[in-house]
């Protein structure tokens, strides 16, 4: 009878750590998965902080002739962005007419502290309007001007 116990015990201890094992490899396998996940987002959330940019036009005199807008924009952030990727909205309405030019420079790397000069191709009432430069990164500047 004894012996019959202490199978049945040996068995359900067995047992119990068998479950033990499979459970805290379980919690391992979704705390190095949620590990991985937050390490994603950081290194997301770190690319977007390194990237800002800033319209700096003087809103009251904004460069406009022969249907052409020029707009300067600062990349104010800390990583190199490329100027092929820039994208414009001229009061809400994407505009394809767009040149991107580095001021003082002929490179495609746009740096830190330097000045993107967009020339944008439009025809604009006098008035108010917006611009709005998107960079490839998904980083944007809104800025409003009265022409």
């Amino acid at each position: 009878m004894a012996s019959d116990a202490a199978i049945s015990q040996t068995v359900f201890f067995i047992a119990a750590i068998v479950v033990a094992a499979s459970l805290a490899g379980v919690i391992i396998g979704v705390g190095f998965q949620m590990g991985e996940k937050i390490e994603d987002q950081a290194d997301a959330l770190g690319d977007s902080i390194a990237t800002d940019i800033v319209i700096i036009n003087d809103p009251t005199m904004m460069p406009y002739s022969d249907g052409e807008l020029t707009i300067y924009v600062e990349n104010i952030g800390t990583s190199v962005m490329g100027t092929y990727d820039v994208m414009v909205m001229l009061d809400g309405v994407y505009n394809n007419e767009t040149a991107a030019r580095l001021d003082g420079s002929s490179s495609k790397e746009w740096g830190p502290s330097t000045i993107l000069v967009l020339t944008v191709g439009a025809d604009i009432d006098e008035g108010d309007h917006t611009i709005k430069v998107i960079t490839g990164s998904g980083r944007s500047d809104t800025f409003l001007f009265r022409v």
